[in-house]
């Protein structure tokens, strides 16, 4: 019996409907059979104030994503965050039955982790550059001791950023099996 879905991924966006019936999922941009998923990531973000949720199904040729993007202090109650959220419970309790040991990576793709990485590497390079260009232009050193609390900052905010994004760190990942359970606490 196919299970039908709809709501809002975003203020300024119209209503989406998608249907999951068995293994077949269709949505706004065609179908998508979940039999043929070769990973599946979540991702959530929580920032300014907003809440981005995404469930993206990975598959040989392409990737089908389910986004919701509202306020962070949207009740689990609103209507379009409880129809999302039914819809990749759904879509994750799918793979969990026909392909259990299916991966799920945790967090963003590749292409944003190489953004934040880069950004960290940045902020190492400008951390170490002010006080070499400070001192090749004659800075006074009291002035240095004044400036080095900021510039300590940048450095150390660059260091997290860059390795907590590390490209040759492996992303966290789970069994298709239990991702159903994570996205219950999530909305707990």
């Amino acid at each position: 019996m196919a299970r039908r879905f709809r709501y809002k991924p975003a203020l300024l966006q119209k209503a989406q409907d998608w249907t999951l019936d068995g293994t077949i999922l269709h949505g706004p941009d065609g179908q998508t059979d979940l039999r043929a998923a070769t990973g599946l990531r979540l991702a959530e973000r929580r920032f300014r104030g907003q809440l981005l949720r995404r469930l993206d199904i990975e598959l040989p040729d392409t990737t089908t994503r389910i986004a919701l993007n509202i306020s962070a202090d949207t009740a689990p109650s609103d209507p379009d965050r409880a129809e999302h959220f039914a819809l990749i419970h759904a879509v994750a309790s799918t793979p969990a039955e026909h392909q259990p040991g299916l991966s799920v990576s945790i967090g963003e793709g590749d292409g944003a982790r190489m953004a934040m990485f880069a950004i960290g590497v940045l902020a190492i390079v400008f951390g170490l550059g002010i006080p070499i260009a400070a001192l090749m232009t004659g800075v006074s050193p009291d002035r240095m001791i004044e400036a080095s609390v900021p510039i300590l900052a940048l450095s150390g905010f660059g260091i997290w950023v860059a390795l907590t994004n590390a490209p040759w760190r492996a992303r966290p990942s789970l069994p298709a099996s239990a991702l159903p359970a994570l996205l219950d606490s999530l909305e707990a």
